[in-house]
């Protein structure tokens, strides 16, 4: 087992960032993007979870990037982030680690909350990249919380969607993607969901849940004791990462 510590300038942020990497001894049954939520960075699952063993025994890799507090998007005010997590990061990774899984099959995304939305958005912008998605406690409706000032201010939410107005039906909104995703007939991820049943946002798992359902998708939903926080995620996380791999 190897902790690694990636450090480089990103163009695509314009600045150094971290991404923090547990890689197991011998073959991989494929790489996982770990995306953290809103008020953490790329070592949370490292201080708050038991991430490494839980690698070594699926035999993933994983890979914890550090995404501010942005919504893992493309702004002017805020970065692009969502270029960064499915686009530069696994060239950069593709170029740094021999034999670093680069097949659809063997690429799988997750998250919790803010890392749940951004997962779930990575995985239906981009199917033709993950195989499979894992959203823990996600913050799905994103339309909702930057209309009602949910969680920030307007203006920080303007700076990272802009005009808030044109945001619904738009790709940073998860429900209208998994729409269109549907109606283009593409190859959909495998979707695996968890909420804690006191989280304050289980509305937002319970309404996506249905959403999926209604329209046809490969989505595992389940509900436990449970709320908002690391005590919840990490009793979740190794139930939940078997169902990762093909």
């Amino acid at each position: 087992m190897a902790l690694i510590t990636l450090r480089f300038e990103s163009a695509s942020l314009g600045k150094n960032t971290t991404v923090n990497i547990v890689r197991p001894d011998g073959n991989l049954n494929g790489v996982l993007y770990l995306l953290h939520g809103l008020s953490d960075d790329e070592s949370i699952f490292l201080r708050r979870s038991s991430i490494e063993r839980y690698a070594e025994r699926e035999k993933l890799m994983v890979v914890m990037p550090n995404g501010d507090r942005c919504f893992y998007t493309d702004t002017p005010g805020c970065g692009h982030y969502f270029s960064f997590i499915t686009e530069e990061l696994p060239c950069v990774l593709q170029n740094t680690f021999a034999n670093f899984p680069t097949n659809r099959e063997k690429t799988y995304i997750g998250g919790i909350s803010m890392g749940g939305y951004g997962s779930l958005k990575a995985a239906l912008r981009c199917p033709e990249k993950y195989s499979s998605v894992l959203c823990l406690s996600g913050a799905f409706d994103i339309c909702g919380m930057a209309e009602n000032a949910f969680l920030g201010g307007k203006i920080w939410w303007q700076s990272i969607l802009g005009d808030i107005s044109k945001v619904r039906g738009s790709d940073e909104d998860v429900f209208a993607l998994a729409e269109k995703r549907k109606a283009e007939g593409a190859s959909l991820p495998r979707i695996t969901m968890w909420c804690g049943e006191s989280d304050f946002i289980l509305d937002h798992s319970r309404r996506m849940q249905k959403h999926l359902n209604d329209l046809g998708y490969d989505i595992s939903y389940t509900e436990s004791p449970g709320s908002h926080c690391w005590d919840s995620w990490d009793e979740a996380l190794p139930k939940l990462l078997p169902q990762i791999p093909n």
